[in-house]
């Protein structure tokens, strides 16, 4: 298939919120939007592009991160890392349907280092969004210049 036929100029962000927050049971609604907001404005997020954020399971958390950015997807997964197993779901289907001209993987985690290297076998730019302190050596050795650093956390977390 001849994704450039099929898909539009625009891209799919996949966002592991816990690791952008650092902290999966975050619930401090300023913190959440400052976090979500620092990484659209850093990554180029316009009205449009399609969004899928993975959350864990602590229902107090699920539904602050929600509050902040409501009109997104979202997945879930019960168990260790199961975030991030639903997210990689998500984002194996889109590539599988070529509706997008690119991908920004808004996470530091290793976990994602297979996905981002199936999505540049498959032709697609893939960018990096992540805080220095939490970005793995895989993903950053991969990413190069296609890496996005996004401030560290401040506030209530106790970060910075």
């Amino acid at each position: 298939m001849n994704k450039s036929a099929f898909t539009p100029n625009r891209p799919l962000h996949i966002l592991d919120i816990d690791n952008l927050l650092g902290d999966p049971t975050a619930t401090d609604t300023q913190v959440i939007n400052d976090c979500l907001g620092q990484y659209r404005a850093h990554t180029g997020y316009q009205n449009g592009d399609h969004v899928v954020v993975g959350t864990g399971c602590n229902a107090l958390h699920v539904y602050a991160v929600q509050s902040c950015w409501p009109a997104v997807q979202y997945v879930r997964r019960p168990g260790p890392d199961g975030a991030d197993y639903a997210l990689i779901e998500q984002a194996l289907i889109a590539i599988e349907r070529g509706r997008y001209s690119h991908f920004i993987l808004g996470s530091g985690d290793g976990r994602f280092a297979d996905l981002y290297d199936e999505m540049t076998t498959r032709g697609y730019p893939v960018f990096v969004a992540s805080r220095p302190s939490a970005l793995s050596w895989k993903l950053r050795q991969r990413a190069g210049e296609n890496l996005i650093y996004l401030p560290e956390n401040t506030g209530p977390l106790g970060m910075v």
